[in-house]
């Protein structure tokens, strides 16, 4: 929840800052290929959750911000 806050405001900056179509490659970018992981079967456990909490936080945020965005088509 912490790694949120952080994100949402990053990714408001980048929504001021950036053109919407660098936004979308830079997000399909990030998540095609780990949607074609996951399809493929390939998947791993997360053992230290507390490790990857605020940069899965910071990135869910961003991620949030962006597509939530009324500016983006």
């Amino acid at each position: 929840m912490l790694g949120l806050l952080p994100g949402v405001a990053l990714g408001g900056y980048a929504l001021t800052s950036l053109q919407p179509g660098w936004i979308k490659f830079a997000t399909y970018t990030i998540i095609l290929p780990l949607i074609l992981l996951q399809a493929a079967g390939w998947r791993r456990p997360i053992r230290a959750s507390w490790l990857i909490g605020l940069p899965f936080g910071w990135m869910l945020g961003i991620l949030y911000s962006v597509r939530l965005s009324p500016a983006l088509p």
